[in-house]
């Protein structure tokens, strides 16, 4: 296993800043608002960010405060007033959450202030979040408003799940709780590996390393990790058997199972993502990966990475540029890629025949079927995902 860590001056990875992970967990609070205090590109870039995250089908509305040029030379105190004010009246919250982007906290106005003088007028409690892009990325922001929120209950939790990497976590993560709901697992535990220092102090969260339950081999260590051998068994058979039922007798799963063996692959996702699909595709498909890229904002997820990738020859990427990715691609002969939806012009470019299962639902990643891509079952979600992208490299590597 070759380990490059990056090491170019510039940075281009798509790096959401701490604005974007608040928003998300706050959109996951039942009967929430958050009143967004920022300029529109950021305002924008939050709802597309968000999009069809919307855990439970429950929907929290983002509502700008509609700053402009003059606002963030002389600040939009007033302007945050006001759209509170008018927002609990209308249809009172049980929780508002105010966020700042970049501009409104470098002009600093007075949040916390007009959080508590609308929550003493209203009685709706007010939480005002100080999270510009500057403050760090998704999982700084994430850090930010868990720790201003009270400490989960004593049973499973699933801390910031959108934080493991999948395009699909709504899915995987319901998937993830339905395994670990049966093997009767309680406690609060992180998919994403990523450090949360602040939150972190006031909750005790499960730290054994394990892989994300992306096919039926990490399935079993991931629920291994919890529960005994016997244990895991019984609650996998079932899953298996519905897999053989599906795929005993099809024809176009014996000929595309034979044509992806053997094939090359490049991947660039977060860190605990990457590692646990680089593993699924080398045991459960006979995919090689070639390059993982492993995205990371903290030391601790990159470490667990690179534990469950030992063994497997590949090179690995820690934090790469795109550019650096690309070039490893293309010196790789890869014949595809899975990534994101970002990464998706960057194969391409390279005749590289690309496929987007991991990062966020943003512009063009679309799940309208709730079926997941982790667990035995999910096993069918990646074979179909994986076939597309077959077919693709079938016509573009000719």
């Amino acid at each position: 296993m070759e380990t490059i860590t990056h090491t170019t001056t510039y940075k281009d990875l798509m790096r959401p800043g701490a604005f974007i992970g608040a928003t998300l967990v706050a959109s996951s609070i039942k009967n929430a608002v958050i009143i967004f205090h920022g300029i529109a590109g950021c305002n924008i870039e939050a709802v597309h960010f968000r999009s069809d995250l919307i855990p439970g089908g429950h929907y929290v509305p983002i509502i700008p405060t509609g700053l402009n040029e003059q606002d963030c030379i002389q600040g939009g105190y007033e302007k945050l007033l006001r759209t509170l004010r008018d927002t609990i009246n209308k249809r009172p919250p049980e929780v508002v959450f105010i966020l700042t982007s970049d501009a409104t906290s470098i002009v600093g106005d007075d949040i916390h202030t007009a959080a508590r003088i609308v929550e003493a007028e209203t009685g709706v409690k007010v939480i005002a979040l100080d999270t510009p892009g500057f403050l760090g990325g998704i999982t700084k922001g994430v850090d930010v408003i868990l720790n201003e929120l009270p400490p989960p209950e004593n049973k499973l939790n699933l801390i910031a799940s959108f934080l493991m990497g999948s395009k699909n976590w709504k899915n995987d993560a319901d998937e993830i709780t339905r395994l670990l709901e049966a093997a009767e697992v309680q406690g609060n535990i992180n998919l994403s590996g990523e450090e949360l220092p602040e939150f972190e102090k006031k909750i005790k969260i499960y730290d054994k390393n394990f892989p994300l339950p992306l096919g039926v081999a990490n399935t079993e260590q991931f629920l291994s990790t919890f529960i005994d051998a016997q244990k895991v068994n019984e609650l996998l058979e079932p899953d298996l058997k519905f897999i053989k039922k599906q795929l005993r007798f099809n024809y176009n799963f014996s000929w595309m199972s034979t044509l992806m063996y053997q094939k090359r692959c490049g991947i660039l996702a977060h860190a605990k993502f990457g590692a646990s699909l680089a593993r699924c595709l080398l045991w459960e498909f006979g995919i090689i990966p070639r390059v993982i890229g492993l995205v990371g904002e903290t030391d601790r997820a990159i470490e667990q990475a690179l534990e469950l990738l030992k063994g497997i020859e590949s090179k690995i990427l820690i934090n790469p540029s795109y550019l650096e990715y690309g070039h490893a691609i293309k010196e790789a002969n890869v014949d595809f890629s899975i990534g994101s939806i970002h990464d998706k012009p960057l194969s391409y470019s390279h005749k590289i025949p690309h496929l987007s299962l991991c990062g966020f639902n943003f512009y063009n990643q679309y799940n309208f079927i709730p079926w997941p891509l982790v667990g035995v079952r999910g096993v069918l979600g990646l074979l179909t995902e994986l076939s597309r992208v077959m077919e693709e490299t079938f016509y573009i590597k000719e």
